[in-house]
């Protein structure tokens, strides 16, 4: 199944039906302040799936309550067949940052995420993939990064939307070779790959 991010400036190209396009990316903060008819329109015409930029699934705080309500009253009017954020956090206790923050894979920071991830789900009624990011640190942990996305997975019993070009971005940045990086040890249950679009 083909499918697009969708962005108002595409909307008169989506509109027309492209051929071979059946599906299309909902990114949820878009729609926190309006637009449930235009979701409605594009639900009936699309299969969609609806992404999450700021849940900020890794901060070991409780999750931002308007956030999640935003969140779910999206998911409610997509009807998505699935969901989906990162494996990040973009708030403090502090301070909204604004970015998809790295988290280091720990046992600690695995079972925060895992909490928040089942915890969404469980809300939206919809299965739950977890992305990758980019980074520009590389954290270290008591787990390797392979094995903490598959433990992740498991206990949060959720999917992994592997953003291909997000794990080249990395190889450069962090010096490995991406194909040994996932040939051996990444399970990748529920996998579901993604190319972000060409800049």
């Amino acid at each position: 199944m083909i499918g697009v991010g969708y962005r108002k400036e595409l909307a008169g190209w989506i509109d027309s039906t492209p051929r071979g396009i059946r599906c299309l990316e909902i990114t949820a903060e878009h729609f926190f302040h309006g637009g449930e008819e235009r979701l409605a329109q594009l639900a009936g015409q699309f299969h969609l799936f609806v992404h999450g930029l700021g849940l900020s699934l890794g901060t070991p705080e409780p999750l931002d309550s308007k956030t999640l309500d935003h969140f779910a009253r999206v998911v409610r009017v997509a009807n998505p067949q699935w969901i989906s954020e990162h494996i990040a956090f973009t708030r403090t206790a502090e301070a909204e940052l604004g970015h998809l923050n790295p988290v280091p894979p720990t046992h600690e920071v695995l079972g925060i995420i895992a909490d928040h991830a089942r915890e969404v789900s469980a809300l939206c009624g919809k299965p739950i993939l977890l992305e990758n990011i980019t980074s520009h640190v590389r954290l270290t942990g008591d787990l390797s990064e392979t094995n903490f996305l598959n433990e992740l997975c498991e206990r949060a019993d959720c999917g992994l939307l592997l953003d291909v070009t997000n794990s080249f971005v990395n190889s450069r940045n962090h010096g490995f070779n991406p194909m040994e990086w996932g040939s051996s040890s990444m399970r990748m249950p529920g996998l579901t790959a993604r190319r972000a679009p060409i800049q």
